[in-house]
Order: C-alpha cells, then structure tokens, then sequence
C-alpha cells in the first residue's frame, strides 16, 4: 500500500500545496512529490477571476528513472489558459509544453519531446495487455483549442517495443484538413515508407475513423484481442482493420 502525505494552507487568496507518495516493493518502487501554489485574482477591467499556477520542484521516480516537473506559470481564466514551459525532463529527455489554448484562431499551444520515453503510457494502455517502450521525438500543435481545434504533428517513434516484440520506427504525422475541418492522421513504417494507419479526427462532434493494414505481424500482438477466443496460436498474420466512430 502506498505512503501518501498532504502538507497545504491557504491565506489571502493564496493556496500553497504539497503531495507525495511512495511506495516500495520488489515489482514496483516508485515516488512521487507535487508541489504548486495558486493565486487567486480578479480582473479590474473584465471582472473575470483568474488563478496563476507556480510550481514548486516536483519529482516522480519509478526503479530506474526520475523526471522533474517545473513550469515559469499557468494562468487561466475563463477565455484562455496561458501555460509557459511546463516541463517534464530528465537529463537525457523532454517533454514540453508551452503556448495558450483559447477560442482564438491566433493562439496556440505546443508538445514538443524530444527522446521522451513513451514506457509510463503502460501504465495506461497496460489494462488491455500491452506494455510498450520507445523513444519519441517531434511535436503536435493544436490552434484555438478550445474551440473546433487545428490539429498539426509530426512525431517519430525509435526503439519501439511491444509486448517484448522489437517494431520498426514509425512516424506520426497529422495535418489540417481544411475543407472538410478535420485532422488528417497517418502512421508510416519509415524503414518501408508503408502506410500501417490512415485516418481522421474531427473535433467538431468527436468524430474519427482510421484503417490498418499490416503485413506479418507477430500474432502474440493481436492475441489480448483474442483471448477467450482462441489460445495458443504462433505465426505472423496480415491485418486489415477499420474503426470509426
């Protein structure tokens, strides 16, 4: 079971807070300390409240690496949040967050890694059997994002590990798709320059559809989707699937 603690006050508009936890055992090892302090304001000219964000120096430590959280402020109000260089980072890796998501066309805010390792995304992705490991590089800015957002990225994926089985590098790419107001997504093997996922997402509704083919695949990639089905299946399979939603 893990050790959480909670230290915080509050005084004058003022909130100040920290939390950690930790948790050791054999399997897993990991910590983790957020520190953030809030100020709460009221614009004179708009009368709209506002909140600045500072955080403190934060960590998250699992047994073999730690990144560091750090951030020059965050304000929202209720039209935009401003956020600059928030920055989760070990010596050797970035990920970067830095712009303002708005209703404006002229506003925009931006992801950039940079040799970030994808491998906390187990953690999310785990559930339905898979763990993953990789290093990501690139970036993906979103225009007016708070309302019928642009979408743009191009992101290249090294060292891509699932489930133990070592994948060719890929690359994400996305752009604006003006005419029909929708992000265009493709996924390229850029050792074969074969296209494995084409697609789209829409904002406006959350609409999305997006294709897969892939030629000789491991079959123990598909089998979390077989089970219960069929058991104990060894080979390569050509793949042909089709999502929307």
């Amino acid at each position: 079971i893990p050790n959480f603690s909670i230290v915080g006050g509050a005084r004058e508009n003022r909130i100040s807070l920290k939390a950690g936890f930790k948790q050791a055992g054999i399997a897993n090892n990991s910590s983790a300390m957020l520190g953030l302090s809030a100020q709460f304001s009221r614009n004179p000219e708009t009368n709209r409240r506002a909140i600045h964000i500072d955080i403190t120096p934060s960590h998250f430590t699992n047994a073999t690496q730690q990144w560091k959280l750090y951030s020059r402020g965050i304000d929202i109000d209720s039209t935009h949040i401003s956020i600059r260089d928030l920055r989760i980072a070990r010596p050797d890796q970035q990920l970067v967050i830095d712009g303002v998501a708005s209703r404006e066309r002229s506003d925009s805010i931006r992801l950039t890694l940079r040799n970030f390792d994808i491998s906390p995304l187990s953690e999310i992705i785990k559930r339905w059997g898979y763990n993953v490991g990789g290093v990501s590089n690139g970036y993906a800015t979103v225009k007016s994002a708070l309302r019928n957002p642009e979408i743009e990225a191009h992101i290249d994926l090294d060292s891509l590990d699932v489930n133990g089985i070592v994948a060719p590098p890929q690359e994400l790419m996305s752009n604006w798709d003006f005419e029909a107001n929708r992000a265009r997504v493709i996924i390229r093997d850029r050792r074969s320059q074969d296209t494995v996922i084409r697609g789209y997402y829409q904002p406006q509704g959350n609409r999305y559809w997006a294709q897969a083919r892939m030629r000789r695949v491991d079959v123990d990639l598909i089998s979390p989707f077989l089970k219960g089905i069929i058991s104990d299946v060894e080979g390569s399979a050509n793949i042909f699937a089709e999502v929307r939603g």
